[in-house]
């Protein structure tokens, strides 16, 4: 099957959602209905308020595809960078006065283990508390 999308891609899978239900005239609760799934997450993710499914959710990505009738690959590969773009930026460090702010408000033992991780592994002090 080919795709029926123009050449420009959609930024997430929601605007993808979103323009096909409109082109194919069909509306989120015919989908929801063919998907299996509850309204609210389908309007939650075309929203963008939920990230969309792992591109190897097969059971939900074909039957949107051929609901939508969308070329093989097109919704996964959307869904695929949309993920990809959501975890590819780290935070920042925390600036020094902040993370002494932080410290002081843990349990001594705890603030301790932080600030070796810090020196450690540099900015990814708080990741994982």
């Amino acid at each position: 099957m080919t795709s029926s999308l123009p050449s420009k891609q959609p930024s997430s899978v929601g605007e993808l959602l979103r323009r096909r239900l409109r082109e194919v005239n069909r509306s989120r609760d015919e989908l929801a209905e063919v998907l299996e799934v509850p309204g609210a997450y389908l309007d939650d993710l075309i929203s963008g308020a939920r990230r969309p499914p792992l591109p190897g959710r097969t059971d939900i990505y074909q039957k949107m595809t051929s609901f939508l009738r969308l070329g093989r690959n097109d919704l996964a590969a959307c869904a695929h960078a949309e993920r990809a773009d959501a975890t590819r930026g780290e935070a920042p460090a925390p600036e020094p006065g902040v993370r002494r702010l932080l410290l002081e408000l843990c349990e001594p033992g705890t603030a301790q283990v932080l600030e070796r991780r810090r020196v450690r592994q540099g900015s990814a002090e708080l990741a994982g508390f």
